[in-house]
């Protein structure tokens, strides 16, 4: 390919937060966007949409069709021409609607490979030369357009390599992805894709690991939640229905009561007589007998409504709605944490919360103690007091340092929901009064559910005092 031709012209370039929706629209001129945090759904012309996240690049060409959506992110956006014959249009160019763009005033260029979209997993390395494309060009320092100008060529010749040299393993990995989502339902190996295709189940592996992200077991499990998604988006069928056919993929399925019926216990569900047959003489050992499994009459039928209840709408949609409203809340006061939030729980990042206390003095588990003291609300410890120790005995720190903060349907309120938050609010405006622990009895193995620890220093006193001189007595 000759890119003697490549001069890019930048016409902006800004690091862009917390992007909630763009409409459908086209471009007059192409644009680079770089994922810094968060994620975004994207939609080309009419293809089906796909994520843009950490670390990930997208080049769109100027005049095609694309619509964004996500939440909780920063990207660097930067516009630009592929070369400066439309230099002397200095100022931004928004997007426009589809149904008043103006093809004849397109800035494309039919400049191959960038006259397609191109869309990078692996640009992370490239994540200093964006932030520094942004800090140039937000600072206006000497001829800006020209140096970040000479940024963007080596990025987008890095762009063009990529394309090149994975053309064919793109070509494989499509029709890989063919066949599994044609035979989701069955079990499926990278030996049996090997085979079919002529390549070895290594190879196969080792492919889709690098261009999904994930293992072809992970793939086909995010297929088949996929296909329950689309059917409960485009199809007129019940939950119960979806759930049944989605089911027919598995042999075995288990769950836990303590998810569905606020009960003890939990089921397992089996298609083969054969698998039934050597599983029952085995639950008389381990649970009770077979007809009730250890389980009373009230779980039993506590776990039966449950289920029944997982089939509601309105009753599942019930934790995840809280815990949005708690993550927009905890947002809004600037704690930082795990987005998106999730289903079952939130995730409070205490290495950013109480970042100056040491490691080796347990963030999360101090955090997790300061927030009982001040709201009554109990979270658990992520980090790395769940770790063990090296074998010198020195701490193993842990990657992150999270509180989770479990929110099960039907036990909370909206209003505690917005006491905690207020709760927390108050924490971290007063974060810096929070110390570190340290073991008093620290046995040898988990450490974290039997083990003892106290404060490092009076710290919990003086969070109290404060507390108190800011609400008196009251909760």
């Amino acid at each position: 390919m000759n890119f003697s031709k490549l001069n890019p012209f930048i016409r902006s370039a800004g690091i862009y937060e917390v992007i909630s929706k763009v409409g459908e629209c086209r471009a007059y001129d192409s644009r680079i966007i770089y994922m810094v945090s968060g994620d975004i759904t994207v939609t080309i012309e009419d293809d089906k949409p796909f994520h843009l996240s950490v670390g990930n690049i997208l080049f769109i060409p100027a005049g095609v069709k694309y619509k964004l959506k996500g939440q909780y992110l920063r990207a660097a956006v930067i516009t630009f021409d592929l070369t400066d014959e439309w230099a002397h249009i200095k100022d931004t160019i928004s997007p426009v609607s589809p149904d008043v763009f103006e093809s004849d005033k397109c800035h494309n260029g039919n400049f191959a490979p960038f006259d397609k979209v191109i869309k990078s997993n692996d640009m992370e390395s490239e994540r200093d030369t964006f932030i520094r494309m942004n800090n140039i060009a937000t600072s206006a320092e000497g001829e800006w357009r020209a140096i970040c100008s000479a940024m963007l060529k080596l990025i987008l010749l890095k762009l063009a390599e990529t394309v090149s040299e994975n053309a064919l393993p793109a070509v494989m990995v499509e029709a890989f992805d063919t066949y599994i989502r044609e035979n989701c339902a069955d079990e499926i190996s990278n030996t049996e894709i090997g085979a079919i295709f002529g390549d070895h189940p290594f190879y196969v592996s080792q492919l889709l690991k690098e261009r999904k992200g994930i293992t072809l077991r992970q793939y086909i499990i995010a297929y088949r939640l996929k296909s329950a998604k689309r059917m409960l988006q485009l199809t007129s069928m019940s939950i119960a229905e979806i759930a049944l056919e989605i089911s027919k993929c598995a042999d075995i399925i288990y769950f836990s009561a303590r998810k569905l019926g606020s009960a003890k216990g939990g089921g397992i569900v089996v298609d083969d007589v054969a698998l039934y047959d050597k599983m029952k003489v085995l639950v008389p050992i381990y649970e009770g007998f077979l007809t009730y499994g250890g389980m009373s009459t009230r779980e039993m039928e506590a776990t039966a409504i449950g289920l029944e209840e997982a089939t509601d709408m309105d009753m599942i949609s019930h934790g995840p709605e809280f815990i949005a409203e708690f993550a927009r809340l905890l947002t809004s006061y600037n704690i930082p944490i795990v987005t998106p939030p999730g289903g079952l729980g939130l995730h409070i990042n205490a290495r950013e919360f109480v970042g100056h206390i040491k490691e080796e003095e347990y963030q999360s588990a101090a955090l997790v103690a300061a927030i009982y003291i001040v709201s009554g609300a109990r979270g658990m410890e992520r980090g790395t007091l769940s770790e063990e120790r090296n074998p010198d005995g020195s701490e193993h720190i842990a990657s992150c340092e999270l509180v989770r903060l479990a929110l099960p349907r039907r036990v909370f309120t909206l209003s505690q929901i917005r006491y905690i938050a207020d709760r927390l609010a108050w924490l971290y405006d007063n974060r810096e009064l929070i110390g570190g622990l340290r073991f008093v009895e620290e046995p040898d193995v988990m450490r974290f559910f039997i083990g003892r620890l106290e404060p490092t220093s009076n710290w919990q006193e003086k969070l109290v005092a404060k507390f108190k001189e800011d609400f008196g007595e009251s909760l």
